[in-house]
């Protein structure tokens, strides 16, 4: 038995690994939850934030002796012996918000009144749309202890393996898919040598520019994905913090144009133009390019009409981005503004922007933070360790 308990132990934080990921493919994929829930061996339930059962499976209803339309939108504490009820409610409410609860073994009541232990393992999520946390819990009966711990080790391993293939068919698709359009920029850059007219000329070079930044779009979505699993390696080179800047402000002319807005510039405290910051990065260039893009955009968008844009530079113990707007974030998105598809009162957007921009500072090893007020507007912060800098 104790060796038994080494191998639950020295299994966890891979098991919580696996859990994380399997969570988060249920949460975000366009996947059929109720077949994935019922193709499980094992009893799985999955409960709101006040404890209320919102899903089960079958192999859980069977557990319990219940039909599925019994259980759905009851507590979960039905299911345990009165005596637990008020102690698995305040472990409940300490564990809530928490990635992972402890696993452990649990006594349970089925419908006819009696009493068996289970082995659970549960884990929280938070609803994107609602931000309301969910847990998945994992259960199974435990009068054979070893047979149920491997049963619940398989059932992990068996439901990631069917993820990870899911996976391999997204990135084949994706594959292919930047295959097609790289061909199709080649193409029409072998068209622009042979001497087309100049109408000809001018729809070859739009369709290469719509090509190139399809196959960008289609590597970020897939780098962002990684990254989120924190197993994406960044690409790491050397370039001018100046020139990167300025690539991305001709990017957003248009925007800055339409608004009538304005860029300053200041480099430790002092007021200077964007060519004398003489800084050298060592970072992935395309996702720090990105990073300035999502920052400075949001501020274009979020402020009134011929405002000025401040971008304040400091290289000292770290290296630090401030990016200052007239605008104010609304009270309503504060709390969640680094957070997916956290948007208001665009037109246009994803909500993403802040989120992905989080994402590339923490690839970095760095912080991102704000300040706003209807007084002194918004200010972005950005600090990176200091040997993103070159000397």
């Amino acid at each position: 038995m104790a060796k038994n308990a080494e191998s639950i132990n020295s299994n966890n934080q891979e098991n919580k690994e696996k859990l994380e990921t399997i969570k988060n493919v249920v949460q975000k994929e366009a996947i059929d939850t109720k077949l994935i829930l019922d193709s499980i061996p094992i009893g799985v339930c999955i409960t709101d934030q006040q404890g209320v059962l919102i899903n089960v499976n079958i192999a859980f209803s069977k557990l319990f002796g219940y039909t599925k339309e019994e259980l759905i939108g009851q507590p979960f504490t039905i299911l345990l012996p009165e005596r637990n009820r008020q102690s698995f409610s305040y472990l409940h409410k300490k564990w809530k918000g928490q990635l992972y609860e402890q696993r452990g073994n649990w006594r349970m009541i089925n419908k006819d009144g009696d009493e068996f232990t289970v082995l659970s393992n549960a884990s929280f999520q938070q609803d994107e749309q609602t931000g309301q946390y969910q847990q998945f819990t994992f259960l199974v009966d435990t009068k054979d202890q070893e047979q149920s711990h491997l049963e619940l080790q398989s059932t992990i391993d068996l439901l990631y393996q069917r993820l990870e293939i899911q996976d391999h068919a997204h990135q084949q698709d994706e594959h292919d898919l930047k295959n097609n359009v790289g061909s199709m920029v080649n193409i029409a850059d072998i068209l622009l040598n042979r001497k087309p007219t100049q109408e000809q000329e001018r729809w070859l070079r739009m369709l290469m520019q719509v090509g190139t930044k399809t196959m960008h779009m289609l590597k970020a979505s897939s780098d962002y994905a990684r990254m989120e699993k924190e197993s994406y390696a960044p690409e790491i080179s050397k370039f001018s913090f100046a020139e990167t800047m300025q690539e991305v402000i001709s990017n957003l002319q248009e925007i800055a144009n339409r608004k009538s807005a304005s860029f300053s510039f200041a480099y430790n405290g002092k007021a200077t133009s964007l060519e004398h910051i003489a800084i050298t990065l060592e970072a992935d260039r395309y996702y720090m390019e990105e990073l300035l893009r999502f920052l400075l955009q949001n501020a274009l968008e979020a402020s009134p009409d011929h405002a000025e844009i401040t971008i304040e530079v400091e290289k000292e113990e770290a290296f630090v981005l401030k990016f200052h707007n007239q605008g104010i974030i609304p009270s309503d998105i504060q709390s969640h503004f680094f957070e997916k598809y956290v948007s208001s009162g665009k037109n246009q957007g994803s909500g993403l922007g802040t989120y992905l921009a989080k994402l590339i500072v923490e690839l970095h090893g760095g912080t991102i933070t704000y300040r706003t007020s209807e007084k002194a507007g918004t200010t972005i912060f950005i600090h990176l360790p200091r040997q993103v800098v070159v000397d």
